[in-house]
């Protein structure tokens, strides 16, 4: 199940983030938990470690979006978006 639960979390990310549409992160997510709680049933630490690191960069990544999203949003032009839409 925690292998499933990797290979959707990584899929569905790299799908939905090449779309442009932000819930990809929270795939990403489910994939760094997934993996990270296999490696910990597994016995191998440094690679938990590892996705719970990648994890928080995943998390920050989401809220670098949302704020810049936000901001386009409000009419600031100083922010140059691309997102292809």
């Amino acid at each position: 199940l925690l292998e499933l639960g990797v290979a959707v979390g990584f899929i569905f990310g790299t799908y939905f983030l090449a779309k442009f549409k932000s819930h990809g992160y929270f795939w990403f997510m489910l994939g760094n938990i997934a993996a990270a709680s296999l490696m910990m049933k597994q016995g191998y630490y440094l690679l938990m470690t590892q996705q719970l690191f990648s994890f928080c960069i995943v998390l920050d990544a989401y809220f670098v979006r949302k704020k810049k999203l936000g901001e386009k949003k409000a009419g600031r032009s100083d922010i140059n978006i691309d997102y292809g839409n």
